[in-house]
């Protein structure tokens, strides 16, 4: 439905190293709710990836923000924020 879509929202993982693969990002944030996509973008001149995580409802993605920003992972401190 269109609420439905409307409700969710995307959370953008940045400075994650380029080792990791999206079933590290699965992994690790499907613990805060459904997950309805993910996609990466890599700057070529960065020794990191950018995440942006569609999760299937607004406090899904609020919650994973709260709990994965400023935490480290795989060597590097992510920076995760609300992304519409």
């Amino acid at each position: 439905t269109k609420e439905r879509i409307k409700a969710m929202k995307s959370v953008r993982v940045s400075n994650v190293p380029t080792m990791c693969s999206e079933v590290d990002i699965l992994g690790v944030f499907s613990s805060f709710g459904e997950i309805v996509s993910v996609n990466s973008s890599h700057e070529a001149k960065t020794p990191f990836l950018e995440y942006h995580i569609q999760f299937a409802n607004d406090e899904d993605a609020i919650e994973a923000v709260s709990n994965m920003h400023m935490t480290e992972f795989l060597g590097r401190i992510l920076t995760c924020t609300i992304f519409e």
